[in-house]
């Protein structure tokens, strides 16, 4: 099903905000910057730069105003950039680059923020042992999402089909629940729904990740604008991309980094999972504001998906919705493309 422009404006009705606080009070606003709504889902710190930046006052010394605004998921978000209620969110690029192909370049993507395959598992109770063990299984994911590219690649590279798995559509939250009551086999989803199978199924273990035991997919956090609020506001853009490399290299410096802030996560965002393991999923994933071939590469590999799927009208050029320029002019070492 192809994203619909008037469909997201609708859904922007109800945006499920869980509340929202300025991070910028108390150091004096820069000249001609503008304010920013900044959007985040309460996941796993896979957009770990937007709380670091925050808590460190990264945001602030640059003199932007700041308010983070955190969402029950990352679903509403996209209708709230869409509908103007957000200025700038992140989002998985396989939910993003149908968004910014259905709004016609209202909405761009100025870099990606993490590669996070890594995220994205295969979980399976004590049935299966193999990938074998896979034919008739039953197995949920959320149908049309980068899980259901990690069991395409995952069945292909193991001799498999998809007709060969019984796949059943369900949603994340319910996962965990239907494999401890037996009611799957095993199931296909991301952080912090793979940590959650552990934590209620101990029987449960990890068949196989997005990166490992092979690399069966390559999946983004992207950060996304609008594209008015950007050509309005560039410079305030510029200084706020600024700070998230800030925190970005304070992150890839240091692991320690990581530990603390897991715990702004847990405590600014309310994530109810505790900041040590919030922390090992950090750290088994890659920050990373790179614009490579490579990036560039894999998302070719993700829009070809989503078309395949009949997520997408047409097949968009990644220069469509990428806007490598901010970057550019903020740190021009970081594009190679």
């Amino acid at each position: 099903m192809s994203i619909d422009r008037r469909a997201f404006l609708a859904a922007a009705g109800g945006l499920g905000v869980a509340g929202a606080f300025s991070i910028g009070t108390g150091f004096a606003i820069a000249q001609g910057t503008a304010p920013v709504r900044l959007g985040e889902a309460k996941g796993a710190g896979q957009s770990a730069e937007f709380v670091l930046a925050s808590h460190d006052g990264l945001f602030k010394k640059r003199g932007l105003d700041v308010t983070l605004s955190p969402f029950g998921s990352g679903a509403a978000m996209g209708p709230a950039l869409v509908a103007g209620s957000l200025d700038i969110i992140a989002t998985g690029d396989v939910p993003g680059i149908p968004l910014m192909s259905a709004m016609g370049g209202a909405i761009k993507a100025l870099c990606p923020l993490s590669e996070f395959s890594a995220d994205q598992a295969i979980v399976v109770g004590k049935k299966i042992k193999q990938p074998q063990d896979l034919k008739g299984a039953k197995i949920a994911l959320y149908k049309g999402s980068v899980a259901t590219l990690l069991i395409e690649r995952y069945a292909a590279q193991n001799g498999l089909k998809t007709e060969d798995i019984t796949l059943i559509h369900m949603d994340p939250v319910q996962q965990p629940p239907a494999l401890a009551n037996g009611d799957i086999d095993g199931y296909v989803s991301w952080e912090p729904h793979i940590w959650s199978a552990t934590k209620r199924f101990p029987e449960s273990r990890v068949l196989a990740r997005g990166d490992e035991p092979k690399r069966y997919i390559s999946a983004y956090n992207l950060l996304l604008v609008r594209e008015p609020f950007l050509k309005e506001n560039r410079e305030t853009v510029k200084l706020f991309v600024a700070a998230l490399v800030e925190a970005l290299e304070e992150l890839n410096k240091d692991p320690n980094v990581a530990n603390r802030t897991a715990v702004y996560i847990r405590d600014i965002l309310g994530v109810d999972i505790a900041a040590d393991v919030l922390a090992v999923m950090m750290k088994r994933r890659k920050y990373t504001m790179s614009i490579t071939p490579e990036f560039i590469a894999a998302e070719k590999v993700n829009t070809d998906f989503l078309f395949d799927l009949g997520r997408l009208k047409t097949k968009p050029d990644i220069m469509s919705w990428l806007d490598p320029s901010v970057l550019r002019e903020v740190r021009p070492d970081m594009v190679t493309i």
